[in-house]
């Protein structure tokens, strides 16, 4: 249980540094469009775009490592997951050599596929490992996770993704409305 939380703790904590250099940024753009109202046409923006890709990229990182833990966790056993994320993590470094975005793209999209295939086999009622108990809390996280998932491979890789990437970033975020109210709202019990 304290991995779990420490995980969790983890994962949000690099989400409100996110929030936080989105917040910045919104605030930096502002003020320059406000001293210069063609700032998004000059050339000065794209070493402002940037500067707060530069800040975001690390944290974006650390949540990237985090997921690269929490999510095999569920389906891999406990003895093979350290190796599967150094591997993942490996792979990650080697591509990030070629592009950052293709890198982040690749473990995106394998957090993406294994999330899928946890939601499928929580649907399934197979026991998996989580913290939550009960069907529809399982269910909830499972959602959760995918869209968390899905709305940042919408972001770094939007090519790759089959759809429309507006629709699959909605898509994505109704996934983590329901998967909220099941984990707020839902009982406990289930099969």
């Amino acid at each position: 249980m304290g991995a779990e939380k420490n995980l969790t703790l983890g994962a949000v904590a690099a989400l409100l540094a996110l929030g936080a250099v989105s917040l910045y940024s919104i605030y930096e753009y502002a003020e320059k469009t406000g001293d210069n109202p063609g700032f998004a046409y000059s050339p000065e923006y794209l070493g402002f775009m940037q500067q707060m890709d530069r800040l975001a990229f690390p944290i974006a990182v650390a949540f990237l490592l985090i997921l690269a833990v929490c999510i095999p966790k569920r389906v891999v056993p406990e003895r093979l997951l350290l190796p599967l994320s150094a591997a993942l993590v490996l792979v990650a470094v080697v591509l990030y050599f070629r592009d950052y975005r293709f890198a982040l793209g690749v473990v995106l999209l394998f957090a993406f596929l294994l999330q899928l295939l946890v939601l499928g086999l929580t649907l399934a009622g197979r026991e998996l490992h989580f913290m939550r108990q009960g069907y529809w809390k399982r269910v909830g996280s499972a959602l959760v996770h995918l869209g968390v998932v899905a709305v940042l491979l919408s972001i770094v890789q939007p090519a790759w993704v089959l759809t429309d990437p507006i629709t699959f970033f909605w898509g994505a975020t109704a996934a983590i409305t329901a998967g909220m109210a099941l984990l707020f709202y839902a009982g406990g019990g289930g099969r």
